[in-house]
């Protein structure tokens, strides 16, 4: 969906009509806008699947993986996680259970890069990756990716080259945390308590919040296991 800040959803995917016959559309995990603002791309990560949906058209345009069948082979994933497409429409998608991050090359269905090695779900970046779940750009040109087995977050780039790692103390899993913004506020997605909040860590308040606390729902102002987001174009995580 994509929601106003007045809490008004402006669109949505699938409306009736919009999936060709025999297609499916199930569990999507995170959204993200692609560079141009003109498409979406989604990670299903429980089904195993990757979609680009063109926003005008209210279309899914692109498929990487097949739904419901995790593999590691040519145009299969195993749980994706987060995916972003390039500037030259590459994706860059972690494929969390593989323990790999994978890049596809525009309107490809197989890899054209890979960090990480199949199945070995070690902390070692840039040779291995602990099941990593979010890589997303940062405004110095890095990448801060995050580590779901022993909760790592690195820096690195596309290249593979590591600035630096740290492993959160207290932490029971860690997910996707990128840079959004520099006033400071923190943007959440508070799954289990179906709301999308801003907090401000000064005062420590929520100073916006889309969706009931603890209550899930499909109408107007509710959610349902709310898991990633994405701001407007032109303040979008690629776009800026």
């Amino acid at each position: 969906m994509i929601i106003d800040p007045r809490g008004r959803i402006m669109w949505q995917f699938p409306r009736p009509g919009d999936l060709d016959p025999g297609q499916t559309f199930t569990t999507p995990d995170d959204a993200f806008f692609t560079p141009d603002g003109r498409q979406i791309i989604v990670a299903q990560e429980d089904d195993s699947v990757i979609r680009v949906i063109d926003v005008a058209m209210h279309k899914i345009v692109y498929t990487y993986g097949k739904p419901g069948v995790p593999a590691s082979g040519p145009d299969r994933l195993n749980h994706p996680d987060g995916s972003l497409m390039l500037a030259n429409g590459d994706i860059l998608t972690r494929d969390i259970n593989n323990c790999r991050i994978v890049l596809m090359p525009k309107g490809g269905h197989a890899v054209s890069r890979q960090l990480g090695v199949t199945g070995t779900c070690v902390h070692s970046p840039p040779t291995t990756f602990g099941k990593p779940n979010g890589m997303f750009p940062m405004s110095n040109g890095s990448y801060l990716v995050t580590e779901a087995e022993g909760n790592w977050v690195d820096e690195m780039d596309l290249s593979g080259h590591v600035d630096w790692s740290a492993q959160l103390p207290n932490v029971s899993y860690i997910y996707e945390s990128n840079e959004i913004s520099p006033n400071g506020d923190v943007l959440v997605v508070d799954k289990a308590n179906h709301r999308i909040i801003v907090v401000d860590p000064r005062t420590n308040y929520v100073v916006w919040q889309y969706g009931h606390t603890h209550v899930a729902g499909s109408g107007s102002g509710y959610l349902n296991n709310p898991t990633g987001l994405d701001v407007y174009p032109p303040n979008s995580v690629l776009t800026k």
